[in-house]
């Protein structure tokens, strides 16, 4: 890694985990050059995954912890202890170039504490195994996954800190699944196809989208199989007319019009630069939707009974996609969930105005947390006596009777829930 891809990893971690920014808006904050976004996204993704191990490490090293105003020296040396306990590069290629940045960086004094904590830590793995007992997920989370999954939980805390396949799923509009499982093959692209959703691949290895074989024409797209199962779930028929609420960046809403090309499809969103993802989506897709910025906590958004079909992919906390995205573990926070499940109740309500009498609406999130999941909607059921919670059998274990709960791992799956409900 040279000197500048390691000075945009610092910062990037720094805008996360100091300024409390995503992983995305981070990474484009860094504005580094193209070709080097893979490293840069690698390295700072596992110093996510595995930062209360290499905080731990580091804490052996140092006698005091540092101060926050040199937040930046100290990721400096988490990013190095990273690469010298999970990389392939030699320790003495490590020290070097991290002190070396060090040397000509703003702040040289680090330089001597760099090259002796390194080379300390180098002597301790010498001597002994490294740390593997530490669970990667704050206290909080640890609490709430135990208390909603004690049998389960040492699953969860595993499959949260791996790195999640890289699943696509098949738009099977312009190409069958065999078929292009053989133009991967013919690509030299590994996959196998999901035993359990009809359109879904999963790669042995991440590819860039730009190495998928006709990705710009719409044979493809990237979608975890979890979030593939919202467009079958739904099951749009001729002539519905749907909501795809909390739309962005429209997976589900490409999805949704690739399983049935006669309906009409309402995608919104909140935040209308994020409606400009859908439509990149939608134009790569060749499909078409009315895509409107709209609060879905404004009940006066949409008329009563306008929808045949409703998908509500509400705001939660997304704890199920930790393995996919560990800036979840620093920048969601335990106060969060009860703010997140009173919009929950409240989109689910304004939702269940707009759907049609023996209309369907799908409620999802991609949390595994019981409050957000088959909470809500014992809470919707208790209140609206025209609703029918209908079973959702795909051929795959739930752990919940109140819907579709998926945890993360099962299946190549993040963790999921989803709820059918059919308006009386």
């Amino acid at each position: 890694m040279d000197l500048n891809s390691r000075k945009a990893v610092v910062s990037l971690l720094v805008d996360i985990l100091r300024n409390g920014r995503s992983f995305q808006t981070a990474l484009l904050n860094t504005q580094a050059p193209a070709d080097t976004l893979p490293e840069i996204q690698a390295i700072a993704y596992g110093v996510l995954r595995h930062y209360q191990t290499l905080s731990h490490a580091l804490s052996l090293l140092m006698k005091k912890p540092m101060k926050n105003k040199d937040k930046d020296i100290e990721l400096l040396i988490l990013i190095a202890l990273f690469q010298l306990s999970q990389s392939n590069t030699p320790d003495y290629a490590v020290v070097n170039e991290t002190v070396k940045y060090a040397k000509k960086g703003k702040k040289r004094w680090a330089a001597n504490l760099v090259n002796g904590t390194l080379r300390s830590y180098c002597r301790l793995m010498e001597t002994q195994e490294p740390e593997t007992k530490i669970t990667e997920l704050p206290q909080w989370m640890q609490t709430r996954f135990k208390a909603d999954w004690a049998d389960e939980f040492e699953q969860i805390a595993v499959q949260s800190n791996i790195h999640a396949p890289m699943s696509i799923r098949v738009n099977r509009h312009k190409i069958s699944r065999d078929e292009y499982l053989q133009q991967l093959k013919d690509a030299d692209i590994d996959a196998v196809a999901s035993d359990v959703v009809s359109s879904g691949i999963v790669l042995k290895t991440a590819t860039p989208v730009d190495k998928l074989p006709n990705f710009d024409k719409g044979f493809c797209s990237v979608q975890d199989l979890a979030a593939q199962l919202a467009a079958l779930l739904l099951a749009p028929q001729t002539n519905d007319r749907v909501l795809d609420a909390c739309s962005a960046p429209g997976g589900k809403t490409g999805h949704i019009l690739e399983q049935q090309n006669s309906i009409t499809v309402d995608a919104c969103d909140i935040d209308e630069k994020r409606l400009e993802r859908v439509q990149e989506n939608l134009n790569r897709l060749n499909l078409k939707a009315n895509i409107q910025q709209a609060d879905m906590l404004d009940k006066a958004a949409f008329e009563a009974n306008t929808f045949d079909r409703i998908l509500l992919d509400a705001p939660c906390s997304a704890l199920g996609i930790i393995r996919r995205h560990p800036d979840i573990k620093f920048l969601r926070k335990e106060t969060d969930i009860d703010n997140l499940g009173d919009i929950q109740q409240a989109i689910l309500d304004n939702g269940w105005f707009w759907l049609k009498t023996g209309g369907t609406l799908l409620y999802a999130t991609c949390s595994i947390l019981k409050q957000e999941n088959e909470a809500q909607i014992t809470q919707f059921l208790a209140k609206h006596n025209d609703a029918k919670l209908v079973k959702i059998e795909i051929g795959i274990n739930s752990h919940s009777e109140i819907g579709l709960q998926i945890l993360p791992g099962e299946n190549k799956m993040d963790g999921f829930y989803y709820a059918k409900l059919e308006k009386q």
